[in-house]
């Protein structure tokens, strides 16, 4: 998330890949926690993309799962993608990369990124140029392409009365999800950042 780090995941999310036979590989953000850099969405996404790649080719990694909440969406979605580009080169020398994502989850996720950086960003105020800058974030953030173009499972978690992130946004990537859709989890208690306390 925009607003975490890896030392605000390690009280549960250790626990949690025990009881289900999994280990986890967590990755701070450039500019973020441990890591080095400013961020950036480049920056984020090429970072995904890098993690990934690295763990898909460790000869002990049977497969991929991939995960990420709230602008994490974005990068975890950009890991996937990636994972099954990865494996459409052929580069199938592990068992992750010969069957691409074993599944990928989005918790409180981002369908919109446009929308999201209207809120955000005062383009004229900061003399942006807005429609070059909405025209890159659309191409390089295509969650609908990326989403129609993957072959696992896809999980979609959201709260119904989410404050930050609204909950159409998890519909939107549900419906995006097509098929491969697992479950959309509409959760009636928590908000965008209680959802995993709220709801384990």
């Amino acid at each position: 998330g925009n607003g975490e780090r890896i030392a605000h995941q390690l009280e549960e999310w250790p626990e949690w890949l025990d009881a289900l036979g999994m280990s986890g590989l967590f990755v701070d953000y450039p500019g973020y926690g441990a890591s080095e850099g400013s961020p950036s969405l480049a920056r984020c996404a090429r970072a995904a993309r890098d993690a990934v790649a690295w763990l898909a080719r460790r000869e002990e990694v049977p497969a991929l799962l991939i995960g990420g909440r709230s602008v994490g969406s974005l990068f975890a979605l950009e890991a996937a993608a990636e994972l099954q580009r990865l494996r459409r080169e052929g580069s199938g020398e592990t068992p992750a990369l010969r069957h691409g994502p074993a599944g990928l989850f989005l918790e409180s996720g981002v369908a919109d990124v446009v929308q999201r950086l209207a809120i955000r960003i005062p383009y004229e105020r900061l003399g942006l140029d807005r429609g070059a800058i909405e025209g890159a974030v659309a191409r390089d953030f295509d969650h609908r392409a990326k989403l129609s173009a993957l072959d696992c499972p896809v999980l979609v978690l959201h709260c119904a009365q989410d404050s930050l992130v609204p909950a159409s946004h998890g519909e939107q990537l549900a419906a995006w999800a097509g098929d491969n859709l697992l479950e959309l989890a509409l959760f009636a208690q928590g908000d965008h950042n209680t959802i995993q306390w709220i709801n384990a």
